[in-house]
């Protein structure tokens, strides 16, 4: 039987500041960048989508990179799942920019019917007559002619 002689082991330290400067520290910077739309007024439409797109399609880069310099993998790493929540985070930036423009145009229709309603409310009504009162209406009003009216034949065209 062979026995061992000699038994090595080896302990490899990796320094992970390459990723955290070049792939951790812009991620965070961009979902930061995004969650910056959040304050930009509502209706200043193009900067807030130009931000948050810009920002997700950044994040998306680093998050290619970093698949681009790993090895195949069918286990959790902490780099990538926090990558896919940035990404995740800068997505909501989007999607609330949606929202927060489609509650602002129901605003503007209500505050529209609000002024519609208080303009028909501002404008003096007519007098409605009494339904019980029967109003005689004069006889050259009448819908029904006379009889003893003569009618004539309209006039030759000229």
């Amino acid at each position: 039987t062979c026995t061992p002689l000699v038994k090595m082991t080896f302990a490899f330290i990796r320094k992970p500041s390459y990723y955290i400067h070049y792939s951790l520290l812009p991620v965070i910077f961009f979902v930061l960048v995004s969650w910056a739309s959040f304050f930009i007024s509502r209706q200043a439409a193009p900067a807030r989508v130009a931000i948050t797109a810009i920002s997700l399609l950044t994040i998306m880069s680093r998050v290619n990179a970093v698949l681009a310099g790993l090895p195949h993998l069918s286990g959790s790493v902490w780099l990538l799942d926090f990558m896919n929540i940035s990404v995740y985070f800068s997505i909501y930036a989007n999607l609330e920019y949606g929202l927060a423009n489609f509650l602002m145009r129901m605003e503007a229709r209500i505050e529209k019917r609000k002024m519609e309603v208080l303009k028909k409310m501002e404008a003096p009504h007519p007098i409605i007559p009494d339904q019980n009162k029967q109003i005689p209406s004069p006889s050259h009003l009448s819908i029904i002619p006379h009889r003893n009216k003569q009618t004539h034949p309209p006039p030759p065209p000229s």
